[in-house]
């Protein structure tokens, strides 16, 4: 048996074993590591999705390039194909996947896998990511031998030679990646609305307990070992429900939403669970103060939240010729399979405007928008702690703008009309 080509003398029933065995294991660890493979050739993390959606991926990615093969394979081969060659050997080829997904078992190698991290500069002058890079980096080497055993996979299997091996290979691999990750944009799709009204029924319930809201901003300092870094949590109480999200200004000034926040008597806990953060604490008879502990990955420390005023440097000055955009816009996200209501608000407040999100089907909670441009015509708005980017093109009387939505791998046409 070689190493790159392990073959030669094992049955199609052992290499289906080993196969099918490997896809639980590599979904385990990437479950664990929160490193996602969206298709063949792409992994991504920061996706908070349950076990079964690691499940799945891992068997699409083995099965959809393994029915392109057979396809081709019976196509183009001179040979008697055998749909149980062509699985058990491509199942085999996922065994290198289980040690590449074990890269990334380490927080900092997880991390760099977040396209919002590649984009903050704080977040790579810290050791944390160049160890990460290198972890990352090491797990191509699995990668590529993966790759490899399932270029002999189909040779064996499917006994193709020269051009028509190379083209049924790579026909299967980018065919099978592109496939791959429709269905997984579709299933996404689907997981984050379920997991945004499983949170908004959650907030509705706390609500009802509540003595009294604690809408406001709060400030404290986390005393880590070797390093003291400001936190900050904005609470947003509205029609019965609270809505969260956190400030890191000692980390470029990153800001992420809350996924879980709840108030139940003087007992207030909250968790991100993009970065492993919780909280679990009382906020005192005034709601001036929450004091409890704060926790992320194990660690543990006192955190005294303190409410400070509201501040305003969030607002924007909207310039241009023609008119400019103002009011509620709504849109429909329309993915695979999956319908998704999406709001933009553009308020004016004083002599600056306020500009935020919502999605009324994943909760309903604002999303404070970081950019927003608008010249001319051409619209631009993002919001980088949640990978949205949003780029078109509003008409003349500035009612109705058309153009992409883009977060994370996903990009879907968007028009929002002014209500």
């Amino acid at each position: 048996m070689s190493v790159f080509n392990p073959y030669g003398k094992i049955s199609e029933v052992r290499a289906f074993a080993i196969g099918a065995a490997a896809v639980f294991c590599a979904a385990t660890i990437g479950y664990f590591a929160n490193a996602l493979m969206l298709s063949p050739l792409k992994i991504i993390s920061g996706l908070n999705v349950a076990y079964p959606v690691f499940l799945i991926a891992q068997f699409l990615i083995w099965l959809v390039p393994a029915l392109i093969f057979y396809a081709l394979g019976k196509l183009l081969s001179p040979s008697h194909i055998r749909l149980v060659d062509v699985f058990s050997f491509t199942a085999f080829a996922q065994v290198p996947l289980v040690f590449a997904m074990a890269f990334f078992l380490p927080p900092c190698a997880g991390e760099i896998l977040n396209p919002l991290n590649i984009l903050n500069e704080s977040y790579l002058m810290q050791t944390s990511a160049a160890i990460g890079l290198m972890l990352a980096a090491a797990s191509l080497i699995p990668l590529i031998f993966g790759l490899v055993w399932l270029f002999n996979a189909v040779k064996v299997s499917a006994n193709l030679k020269g051009a028509r091996l190379w083209g049924t290979y790579l026909t299967g691999l980018i065919g099978g990646d592109i496939a791959v990750r429709m269905l997984m944009v579709s299933l996404l799709s689907t997981s984050f609305a379920m997991s945004g009204l499983a949170a908004s029924d959650a907030n509705a319930g706390s609500s009802k307990t509540s003595d009294s809201p604690i809408a406001g901003r709060y400030e404290g300092v986390i005393k880590a070992p070797g390093q003291t870094l400001r936190y900050v949590v904005i609470v947003d109480y509205e029609d019965g429900e609270y809505f969260a999200y956190s400030e890191h200004p000692d980390e470029g000034g990153a800001r992420l939403p809350i996924d879980k926040f709840s108030k139940k008597g003087s007992n207030v806990e909250f968790s991100t669970s993009q970065l492993g953060i919780s909280f679990k604490g009382k906020v005192n008879r005034g709601a001036t103060e929450i004091s409890g502990t704060f926790s992320q990955n194990g660690l543990k420390i006192p955190l005294k939240l303190k409410k400070t005023e509201m501040k305003d440097e969030k607002g924007f000055e909207l310039k241009g010729d023609g008119p400019m955009m103002s009011g509620k816009y709504s849109g429909d996200l329309r993915f695979p399979g999956q319908k998704l209501r999406f709001e933009l608000y553009v308020e004016k407040n004083g002599d600056k405007y306020d500009i935020y999100t919502k999605s009324p089907d994943q909760g309903g909670g604002k999303m404070a928008v970081e950019t927003f441009r608008q010249n001319g015509r051409d619209v631009m708005f993002a919001i980088p702690d949640i990978g949205v980017r949003f780029e078109g093109k509003a008409d003349d009387s500035s009612d109705l703008v058309s153009g992409t939505f883009f977060q994370y791998s996903f990009k879907i046409p968007l028009k929002l009309k002014k209500d």
